[in-house]
């Protein structure tokens, strides 16, 4: 997700690569083409990591991004994949739930999320996934990121008011995952 706010450039979960894999030969298949191509994006102000899936966090497309990118937000103990993928460390900031920074005249929040994390069968739980506020003097924008339905969206609602428009995952629902994706209904 590419947007544009208090004119600057937000890049949310940058991935262009056709898997969503540890290795690039096998795993999950994009099911369309990329929309368009790293060298096509215009320089990114803020990136923006919800969490450390390979589906969200791709290695390959960070690594193509580092130089187009100025600051990145992420949730807690992701900055440790950003750094081994060649993001500078005075990049990043991490955060915390109920966290906010401003960065030139866009509060960002992160906010939870239902989720977890992990990118292998041993690190489960060992970094933060989060949804994001993104709030500028004229517009709330809310990203839900990967989330089950919870009581956090209203805790949400009631710190920052309402949206002028919020992103909500679609696509990734499946009956064997009721408490950390949302389906359609």
């Amino acid at each position: 997700l590419l947007i544009q706010m208090n004119g600057k450039n937000i890049l949310f979960d940058p991935v262009f690569s056709k898997r969503t894999s540890p290795v690039s030969f096998i795993g999950p298949k994009r099911f369309t083409n990329a929309p368009c191509k790293i060298e096509d994006l215009p320089d990114i102000d803020i990136l923006i990591i919800t969490h450390n899936h390979y589906d969200h966090l791709d290695k390959a497309s960070v690594k193509k991004l580092a130089s187009k990118v100025t600051h990145v937000v992420t949730p807690l103990g992701v900055e440790k994949h950003l750094i081994k993928f060649g993001i500078k460390k005075e990049k990043i900031t991490n955060m915390a739930w109920w966290e906010e920074i401003n960065i030139d005249g866009i509060t960002i929040g992160c906010t939870p999320a239902r989720h977890f994390s992990g990118r292998m069968l041993i690190d489960s739980f060992n970094t933060l996934w989060a949804s994001w506020v993104l709030k500028d003097g004229q517009h709330k924008i809310f990203h839900c990121a990967d989330s089950g339905w919870d009581t956090h969206f209203e805790r949400i609602q009631k710190k920052y008011g309402n949206f002028d428009l919020a992103f909500i995952e679609a696509g990734q629902y499946d009956p064997r995952w009721p408490s950390t994706h949302m389906a359609p209904e």
